[in-house]
C-alpha cells in the first residue's frame, strides 16, 4: 500500500509498504492512519519514517499497534 505524505490520494507517496511492515499508530484524520514504522520496511524506508495510509487497507495488510 502507499505510505504518504498526507491524508488522502492527493498527497505524494512516500514509498510501499506491504506485509509484515507495521507501525505505531500516531494520528488520525477521517479514513487515515499515520503511523510511525516500528522497523525498517521490506522497501528500505527506515525506522520512525512517518506517514498516512488509507484505514481501508492497513488491516490485515499493515499491523497497527493501536497502544
Amino acid at each position: 500500500m502507499n505510505f504518504r505524505t498526507g491524508p488522502g490520494t492527493g498527497y505524494r507517496s512516500r514509498g510501499l509498504l506491504y506485509y509484515p511492515d507495521g507501525g505505531t499508530l500516531v494520528g488520525e484524520s477521517g479514513n487515515w492512519a499515520k503511523v510511525r514504522l516500528m522497523y525498517k520496511s521490506r522497501t528500505g524506508l527506515p525506522v520512525g519514517t512517518t506517514a498516512w495510509v488509507s484505514k481501508s487497507y492497513s488491516n490485515p495488510c499493515l499491523p497497527i499497534d493501536l497502544t
